[in-house]
């Protein structure tokens, strides 16, 4: 529980709320995908396959019961975990690629990411050739997605297929600064070189949470 204390005019007001808030559309947004890592740098699939993302807000939100899909049967339903504002969180396969040797290389502060490792990946992986990935609050709103490749579900055109065992990713235009949502695929990109989530500290910052 959040408390703030407002002084006005010697009275001292209390104001209480629960830790996050209902978000809409656009309030939490996907903003990398890696769904083929590669393989010459030790990371395989599923192991390695991971989703970003990140609170475009400036309050926390609390995530539990929101849930991730693909095309596939399974569903990645979130706990509890409060996502501050300008955040990043990794939802990853197997949190100990994160690591060395054969991983991402992430390991030691500052360098590792908030993640979460769900119970069970997507069903089949994250396609290399055409998928879709749709976030939804726990009260089932879509909260933002997307889909690439070959899947056109989402995006028609669908957004760059990233994936061809280079460890390339796809991420959101200006990614990890100031991210582009125009709800197209024009606000997606093939990662310059291999994509990773070392970049996302545990106290990372955007220019967004800066100007918040």
């Amino acid at each position: 529980m959040k408390r703030w204390f407002v002084v006005l005019t010697g009275v001292v007001l209390v104001l209480s709320w629960p830790t996050g808030f209902a978000a809409s559309p656009g309030d939490v947004l996907i903003v990398e995908v890696g769904a083929d890592p590669a393989s010459a740098a030790g990371i395989t699939e599923p192991a390695g396959e991971f989703i970003e993302i990140y609170n475009n807000t400036a309050s926390t939100i609390n995530l539990n019961g929101w849930t991730i899909n693909d095309n596939g049967a399974t569903t990645i339903t979130l706990p509890s975990i409060d996502l501050e504002a300008g955040r990043i969180l990794v939802i990853i396969a197997d949190p100990a690629t994160l690591g060395t040797p054969n991983g991402y290389g992430c390991a030691g502060s500052p360098n590792t990411p908030l993640y979460h490792q769900p119970a069970a990946w997507f069903t089949g992986n994250l396609s290399n050739t055409g998928d879709r990935v749709i976030l939804a609050d726990n009260a089932a709103t879509q909260i933002d997605a997307l889909s690439y490749g070959t899947d056109t579900t989402i995006f028609n055109p669908s957004a760059p297929d990233a994936f061809d065992n280079s460890g390339a990713t796809l991420q959101r235009e200006t990614y990890n600064t100031n991210f582009t949502d125009t709800d197209t695929a024009d606000d997606w990109n093939v990662s310059v070189g291999a994509g990773s989530p070392c970049d996302v500290g545990p106290n990372a910052l955007t220019l967004r949470s800066l100007r918040a």
